[in-house]
């Protein structure tokens, strides 16, 4: 019975360690702030079941219920031993998987309420009003579910089990999904381990995000782009020439520049001689990312469609991490009828770049309008290109180092004055190309 449970706890296990006790709080609060109200002991041995790698779990044998045939049935699952091998050793991920299987447990309570119910109506001598699961005289209702559960034909609680077993496992596949991206994601620097449960779950189920990991894996497998190179211990290895911005390229300066002493003098005091092009000359790019309604529309990528901006956005985490790995910044300002503020915290870039809206606008001659202020950096912008833009805001861009990249759209106007690139499928990289 359930009132007995209440005292023993479904495993033989130290439950009064202080990491399980808070995290056992911590996940009971966030559904609190949801009006769902989850019962402690169950709490507790739910997250055990997750906190602990399920080798090391031990059932108690003086601890019959159906709750205790519920988590028997789910430890028995091969989906449940495999995404517990995986989230076992992290606290978040823990939290995580416990979240999800109690999401699964109130799935299973509602969906058993009508065969529940038709039990009630068919037994005889059994028409108190404390029966119904939602109505047990101030009791949890996760706890008067089970202890009516008890109380039913072995067969009908048996199928119920069975049913609730079935559910968990889905839930525990979905889990393991997450857990696994959540890796990808730590991989790209994004520091999930800051944020709350919610936060993680919203993020590691969004499908946009998830698109942007797969492309983010497969551009940093991919070699480097022609404007790139490794790093050297020194200064850097030359990847080309340019026209010198500093007197301290002067240790740089072209063969060629040294066939003419006075033409030299001129060309330096000038700064309009060659030198060599290292990559510390692009030490940081600007990227300016639409993520507009337009950009939620998809493009081909490996036998699947992948939203636009989630294509750009794997573009520009890889390219960042390849500048990382360089000494080099990457900036990325996403915009739609507005710039919206630098961000460098990689979390935030994946919640704004996954917050676009189906009736979303786009304002290009805004994002021209604020590249001026990158003059001494590479500036790229990144859209479908779908605006009416201003000339002379397209003019004025021209004078900086800015280039386009049109993802499946042409636009005349930049593509007068920008060095533009057109995308329509992946085929590499096309940030570290332009």
């Amino acid at each position: 019975m359930i009132t007995s449970q209440a005292k023993k706890h479904v495993f033989l296990s130290d439950y009064s360690n202080l990491s399980l006790r808070s995290g056992t709080y911590d996940i009971m609060k966030e559904f609190e702030k949801k009006n769902v109200n989850i019962d402690h002991n169950m709490a507790i041995d739910s997250h055990l079941m997750n906190m602990k790698h399920w080798s090391s779990l031990v059932f108690n044998p003086n601890t019959k219920s159906s709750w205790e045939s519920v988590l028997r049935g789910y430890y028995d699952t091969e989906e449940y031993k495999r995404m517990n091998s995986k989230v076992h050793n992290n606290p978040l991920l823990a939290k995580m998987a416990t979240k999800n299987f109690l999401d699964g447990i109130l799935k299973g309570i509602e969906d058993s309420r009508s065969q529940m119910q038709n039990n009630q109506q068919g037994s005889q001598g059994n028409n108190q009003q404390g029966n119904n699961p939602s109505n047990q005289g101030g009791q949890n209702p996760m706890q008067s579910f089970f202890q009516q559960l008890n109380q039913m034909p072995q067969q009908q609680t048996q199928n119920i089990i069975n049913g609730m077993v079935a559910t968990l496992g889905n839930q525990a596949g979905q889990t393991e999904e997450m857990a696994d991206a959540f890796a990808g994601f730590s991989h790209m620097g994004v520091p999930l381990e800051r944020y709350d449960i919610d936060q993680v779950r919203e993020l590691l189920s969004n499908r946009i995000a998830i698109n942007m990991l797969k492309i983010f894996r497969k551009m940093v497998s991919l070699p480097m782009g022609k404007n790139l190179t490794a790093p050297s211990p020194r200064r850097g290895i030359p990847i080309g020439t340019k026209v010198m911005r500093s007197f301290s390229e002067i240790v740089d300066l072209q063969p060629s520049e040294f066939l003419d002493d006075d033409l030299m003098s001129y060309k330096i005091a000038t700064r309009t001689a060659m030198v060599k092009q290292r990559y510390s000359g692009i030490k940081n790019v600007v990227v300016y990312l639409d993520k507009s309604g337009s950009m939620g529309g998809t493009m081909p990528f490996e036998g699947e469609y992948i939203e636009k901006v989630a294509f750009a956005g794997g573009c520009a985490f890889a390219l960042a991490k390849q500048l990382r790995a360089m000494g080099g910044v990457l900036r990325l300002k996403l915009f739609d009828t507005e710039v919206h503020k630098e961000i460098t915290d990689n979390f935030q870039i994946l919640r704004a770049a996954t917050s676009i809206q189906a009736d979303g606008g786009t304002n290009i001659t805004g994002v021209l309008e604020d590249a001026l202020q990158y003059a001494d950096e590479q500036v790229i912008l990144v859209s479908d290109g779908i605006d009416v833009v201003k000339e002379e805001a397209a003019r004025k861009a021209s004078q900086i180092d800015m280039r386009c990249v049109l993802i499946q759209e042409s636009n005349g106007v930049l593509e007068k004055y920008l060095k533009v690139q057109h995308v329509n499928k992946l085929e590499g990289n096309f940030l570290m190309e332009v």
